[in-house]
């Protein structure tokens, strides 16, 4: 059972976007019914850990260019606890397309009270389609 813990995502102009699964191809650990769907315009999200002691955790961000943005549409950074973790990051360069899904995964966040993801645009919207946020 997954405990109830808040989330805060905030954007200017912050949008929702969905597929259904069958239109999707996955590499890697990524999982269909996660990236078919995501927020668009995303600049930051802050998930509370629940009061958790302060310890290290793996972060899996899910992403799946969901808009038909060609490569070099779509470009951001993320930065996860103020640190860089992807720069120039393109969804469809890094899969090949749009409608496939992909995961990141940052080991050794050191969290406590919240972990907080930032993602600053090159050029277009940054857009995510899932978190996962597991205790090492």
């Amino acid at each position: 059972n997954s405990p109830d813990l808040p989330i805060k995502i905030s954007g200017t102009a912050v949008r929702s976007i969905r597929h259904h699964a069958s239109r999707i191809t996955t590499h890697g650990e990524a999982l269909d019914w996660v990236a078919a769907s995501g927020i668009v315009g995303i600049e930051s999200i802050e998930q509370e850990l629940g009061g958790q002691p302060q310890r290290l955790y793996t972060v899996h961000l899910t992403f799946a260019e969901l808009e038909d943005a060609a490569v070099g549409e779509r470009v951001f950074d993320v930065l996860i606890q103020g640190q860089p973790v992807l720069e120039g990051f393109d969804i469809a360069a890094e899969t090949g397309g749009s409608l496939r899904g992909i995961v990141k995964s940052f080991t050794g966040i050191r969290g406590d009270s919240t972990i907080q993801i930032r993602f600053r645009n090159t050029r277009g919207e940054a857009t995510l389609s899932g978190l996962q946020i597991v205790p090492e």
